[in-house]
């Protein structure tokens, strides 16, 4: 693992509302919809650099942080060289694809740098996807083929 990131842990994702880390209030989404998560956090680098980040929704399996692929971003940010400590700030937007109604987390993530990712737990709660429902069903017309 890399060690040459420092990530601090803000995020916050925003449509109708702002969900903020620590905050217990879960932000209703339903699948189909998009996300769009807000990061920040400071850094150092020896060489500009072209580094992967991933946003994703989780739940745990057994005790084991689960990502949901159905509702993930993996997607690249251009880091400049700095060699004291910077800023950076982005956005990225996760569409919620076919997963499980109920409470997600909200995970944003350097992989392969340590301590460079920011999660809060049960903050999305995805709805439940509707039955279709119909009415007034009927034949119009038919014919011999």
């Amino acid at each position: 693992m890399k060690d040459n990131i420092y990530g601090y842990g803000v995020i916050n994702c925003e449509y109708d509302v702002t969900v903020f880390l620590g905050v217990p209030v879960a932000y209703k989404i339903s699948v189909g919809q998009a996300l769009r998560v807000f990061y920040s956090f400071r850094y150092r680098m020896a060489v500009t650099t072209v580094v992967p980040i991933w946003a994703s929704l989780y739940r745990y399996t057994a005790g084991i942080l689960d990502r949901s692929t159905n509702a993930q971003n993996k997607s690249t940010i251009t880091l400049e060289k700095s060699l004291d400590w910077k800023l950076y700030q982005g956005q990225i937007d996760i569409t919620v694809g076919s997963v499980n109604a109920g409470l997600w987390g909200l995970i944003v993530e350097l992989p392969n740098f340590k301590n460079a990712e920011a999660r809060i737990d049960n903050c999305i709660e995805v709805a439940a996807v509707p039955i279709p429902t119909f009415s007034e069903f009927g034949i119009a017309v038919f014919s011999k083929v």
